[in-house]
């Protein structure tokens, strides 16, 4: 039995999440609102970062199950509108994979466990600010975003 409460659960991923985001050079607050829990902030730029987290994988499928809704009684997919960027947190080994929002497809998603490299923080926070800043910035800024 998991000693653990949802609420819980969901805090050590925040905590997770926000210290990797500033492991990558950002600054992270904590900001619980409706589709959202932080801000990750870098010069006057600043992202939405929803965080989902799960205790341990499904062994019998190799993989990590992550639900990416909004809502507690009708679930709903997290859209763009609420969210920039998602992190999907595997408390068990202390590792997050970032992704936009605007990727997800369903609610419930799969990672592998194999995902969840040693780079794989790095990698796809790196990955995900693109995505989002190319669609979110690029035409305010004619130079490389984070370079101001």
């Amino acid at each position: 039995m998991d000693p653990l409460s949802a609420t819980a659960k969901g805090r050590i991923g925040e905590y997770l999440a926000a210290s990797v985001i500033e492991q990558q050079g950002w600054n992270c607050l904590f900001c619980p609102a409706e589709g959202f829990d932080l801000v990750a902030t870098y010069n006057d730029r600043f992202l939405r970062v929803q965080v989902k987290a799960t205790m341990s994988p499904d062994r019998a499928r190799n993989s990590y199950r992550f639900t990416c809704s909004t809502g507690s009684k009708n679930k709903r997919l997290l859209l763009p509108t609420s969210a920039d960027i998602i992190a999907l947190v595997a408390i068990n080994i202390r590792r997050v994979y970032f992704m936009p929002v605007k990727n997800l497809k369903s609610i419930a998603i799969r990672k592998n466990i194999h995902d969840f490299t040693e780079t794989v923080e790095a990698d796809t926070w790196y990955e995900s600010v693109i995505q989002v800043i190319s669609k979110k910035w690029i035409k305010q800024c004619p130079s490389d975003p984070l370079d101001s």
